[in-house]
């Protein structure tokens, strides 16, 4: 099993939590800066509004949560062998 890229129980800021979406999928390596493609993760932009929309779909399906600072993490208490019962519809 690989290192989540998400840790439980860590408060990410929205930037930093799509950083690692971004990784996870292989799209971007950051090597622990943002470097030349910061400006994805700070503006609007096609991709970056899509990386929100992820974060906020991923919060309304039980796999991560937001507090009022509009953090995200890893909803306590989840595990990956609960994905497959993330529910259909939400």
């Amino acid at each position: 099993m690989t290192e989540p890229f998400l840790k439980p129980g860590v408060w990410y800021d929205p930037d930093q939590a799509s950083c690692a979406m971004v990784e996870a999928l292989g799209l971007y390596h950051t090597l622990g800066t943002f470097g030349p493609a910061k400006w994805v993760f700070y503006s609007a932009n096609p991709v970056g509004d899509a990386l929100a929309d992820l974060l906020a779909r991923l919060c309304g399906a039980g796999v991560l949560e937001a507090n009022d600072d509009g953090q995200f993490r890893l909803r306590p208490g989840y595990t990956p062998d609960q994905f497959a019962d993330i529910p259909a519809a939400y």
